[in-house]
């Protein structure tokens, strides 16, 4: 068969001839390592072609991962930053916070909460240790321990918020301070925010007391008026009652038969006439004028009044008990209306009292702070605290913001009390610049009377006079608008040795005067038309600036007998008065 070769020729040079080397091969023989070597570079190829995927494969997977794992990288720095931005804010807050997994573990307390409560991470690494911490009674930590675990299952199981919460807890110092919790669930974490809201609350509760205050301020003011009103028509009425039986008194034996019965009636009106003092002082600004005394003296001398002694001997089990020490308490007040108060709170211990008890009287100087004087609606400053506590039974809580109106009253039918001994207390109180407090449980009731100290120590001593003082003849006009009233003055004045005039309005007694100079005035303050009592003395001082003048009044020691008073009259009594107080008031004013 016809075969294919490939041949190559080399020359060979010989001396003087040329030869040629030929080599001949098929033609398949020499394609072969041709197909060969094409064969293992296509072999070659495939594999590096196969290897550069591979590579590029890997260098794509490689790129993706390290793209992946630098994304992660970054989130997870900004996740830290992120966490450490909170975790600073939480930290650096102004209100408590905490953050507590769903388990029960505490995770994390902010500085404010620490130093808000006092307790440290270390304290309370469980919500357990909370509650053992901050709630001192076993029933209500129980009762709160049972609610958080409710309120925990029913965020994460059934995806309900947790409720807001305020309840009073118990820092690391004793102290309890009303807190409000709010919650936030975030995966298995709880956020707890804590806010103080002792302030709030206690703002809250004296605005309330401060409203309640006002509102019973205003009560009994205008209660005042209508009982100022009142007790000076009561005592114009009642000014026949007492004195014309004490004139009957005067004229009769002590062998007559109808003089126990003139007698009685005479001390009815006595007994009625202490009752209109009382609606006097339950009108603000009735209190009589001041006078710097000393408390302890004040206590003693009550004791020793009769009115004391009675009350006692009717509560024959009932013990009165008073320990002064070596103080003295000096402070600027109405001698009267503090023995009144004592009177009142003493009569309302011993009856308090079931058998066997002590009613015990105590004072105090207390120096009362911003705090204190804000609670007790008073100035702060210096205060005398006179305390009269008994061994009662105490006040019903429903009873104790009404104990100081007027009319209420809780005695018994037949025991002794109109309902106004502690309205008098109150209104006496306020007149004062002080105030009363009182506490009260099953084991008895203090009442606690603040008036503001005195730095003086002057004391005006009761003018004490055996026997009825009687005149010399003196002139005394007599000006007053009720006719009953004239001729009751004018009898007990005749009767002291004065020689009597009577007018029944200021300008006829300004007539009288400009006529004839008289040695006194018993002069009515409020006269039904005209000139006031006031008025009527300013104009006759124009015509007599040395006049003298007592001042006689339904009223108590009002602005327009101060005025008076402060012009020149030299004395006050208040009707209805008995011969004893006319004849010392008009000796001691003749004799100034």
């Amino acid at each position: 068969k016809n075969i294919s070769k490939h041949a190559v020729y080399h020359p060979v040079k010989l001396p003087g001839t040329l030869w040629s080397i030929v080599v001949a091969t098929p033609e398949s023989q020499v394609l072969e390592p041709i197909k060969q070597f094409g064969r293992s570079w296509l072999s070659i190829f495939l594999f590096f072609l196969v290897a550069l995927m591979v590579y590029a494969v890997f260098m794509v997977k490689s790129t993706l991962r390290t793209r992946e794992q630098r994304l992660q990288l970054a989130a997870q720095q900004q996740a830290m930053e992120m966490e450490r931005m909170l975790s600073a804010f939480i930290d650096e807050a102004h209100i408590p916070m905490a953050v507590v997994n769903v388990d029960g573990r505490v995770e994390f307390m902010n500085q404010v909460c620490t130093k808000e409560f006092g307790y440290n991470h270390d304290e309370i690494p469980t919500i357990e240790k909370w509650f053992d911490q901050v709630y001192e009674d076993e029933r209500e930590r129980q009762d709160y321990r049972l609610m958080w675990q409710e309120n925990v299952r029913q965020a994460v199981v059934e995806g309900k918020g947790l409720p807001v919460m305020e309840h009073i807890i118990r820092c690391k110092n004793g102290a309890h301070k009303d807190v409000h919790f709010g919650f936030s669930l975030h995966d298995d974490r709880i956020l707890m925010v804590m806010q103080d809201m002792t302030v709030r609350n206690n703002l809250l509760k004296a605005e309330a007391t401060l409203r309640a205050q006002q509102s019973k301020k205003s009560k009994m003011e205008a209660i005042g008026l209508m009982a100022g009103g009142v007790a000076h028509d009561l005592n114009n009425i009642l000014s026949g009652i007492v004195s014309y039986p004490e004139l009957m008194l005067l004229q009769m034996t002590d062998t007559d038969p109808n003089r126990s019965l003139v007698k009685e009636i005479f001390s009815s009106g006595q007994r009625a006439a202490a009752v209109v003092e009382d609606l006097l002082t339950v009108a603000r600004g009735a209190a009589s004028a001041r006078e710097v005394a000393e408390l302890t003296r004040l206590i003693q001398e009550f004791i020793d009044s009769p009115e004391a002694k009675k009350i006692m001997a009717n509560h024959g089990q009932v013990a009165l008990h008073f320990s002064p020490g070596p103080e003295k308490y000096y402070f600027s007040c109405s001698p009267v209306h503090v023995k009144k108060c004592l009177l009142n709170l003493v009569i309302n211990g011993a009856e308090a009292i079931k058998g066997q008890g002590t009613v015990n009287l105590s004072c105090r100087s207390v120096s009362v702070d911003v705090a204190m004087a804000s609670r007790f609606l008073i100035r702060p400053g210096d205060y005398l605290c006179l305390e009269v506590s008994d061994s009662g039974g105490g006040i019903k809580s429903a009873d104790l913001e009404h104990i100081f109106e007027p009319f209420f009253t809780k005695k018994e039918m037949g025991r002794s009390g109109t309902g106004l001994g502690l309205a008098v207390v109150w209104n006496t109180m306020q007149d004062h610049d002080g105030t009363v407090q009182v506490e009260s449980d099953d084991d008895g009731t203090c009442f606690s009377l603040y008036f503001p100290a005195s730095t003086e120590k002057v004391v005006k001593q009761t003018k004490n006079s055996n026997g009825l003082p009687h005149g010399q003849g003196e002139l005394v006009l007599v000006v007053d608008d009720e006719l009953q009233q004239r001729d009751i003055a004018s009898q007990m004045l005749r009767h002291l040795g004065y020689q009597v005039a009577t007018v029944s309005c200021g300008e006829d007694a300004i007539d009288f005067v400009r006529d004839q100079a008289v040695d006194l005035l018993l002069l009515d303050m409020i006269m039904g038309s005209g000139l006031t009592g006031r008025q009527t003395f300013e104009q006759v001082l124009r015509l007599r600036p040395e006049q003298q003048a007592v001042i006689a009044s339904g009223y108590a020691q009002s602005e327009d007998v101060q005025q008076t008073m402060a012009m020149g009259a030299g004395g006050f009594i208040k009707k209805p008065y008995t011969m004893e107080e006319l004849a010392r008031a008009v000796q001691e004013v003749l004799t100034l």
